[in-house]
């Protein structure tokens, strides 16, 4: 795990909060967006990580713009983007709390594999009363 964490810039000694999903169909990501304010203002102060594969051109285009607005509030330090994750497991033990604020589930199953998996792990999980997972 000390590997993965190094390759990412994810430090020992900060929360790391890890939203495995997707930028086309949860919308999840506005929601993030619109609380990244506060959720930096905690201390210590967290990283976010977005584990999001890019499968499409929308998609790509998606993560280009949500980078855009994490710099612009000047969080660009505090949050990385991985698209591809050799060892996904390895990620969620590291994650201190696992983001799901997902309105849809479409092109998902009824309960998506990483929360069962952050389950199985004892991670926290935090959804949304917006949608399926109320």
């Amino acid at each position: 795990m000390e590997a993965l964490r190094e390759r990412h810039r994810l430090p020992a000694e900060r929360p790391c909060l890890l939203f495995p999903g997707d930028y086309e169909y949860s919308q999840a990501h506005p929601v993030i967006l619109a609380a990244l304010p506060r959720i930096m203002r905690l201390p210590p102060r967290p990283v976010l990580v977005f584990a999001c594969r890019t499968k499409t051109p929308q998609a790509a285009a998606v993560e280009a713009e949500v980078r855009q607005q994490v710099d612009a509030m000047g969080f660009g330090d505090d949050v990385r983007f991985l698209r591809e994750v050799d060892d996904f497991e390895s990620l969620l033990a590291i994650a201190t709390l696992v983001l799901f604020p997902v309105r849809s589930l479409r092109r998902k199953m009824d309960i998506p594999l990483t929360l069962l998996q952050a389950l199985a792990l004892r991670r926290p999980i935090v959804t949304s009363t917006l949608g399926p997972l109320a």
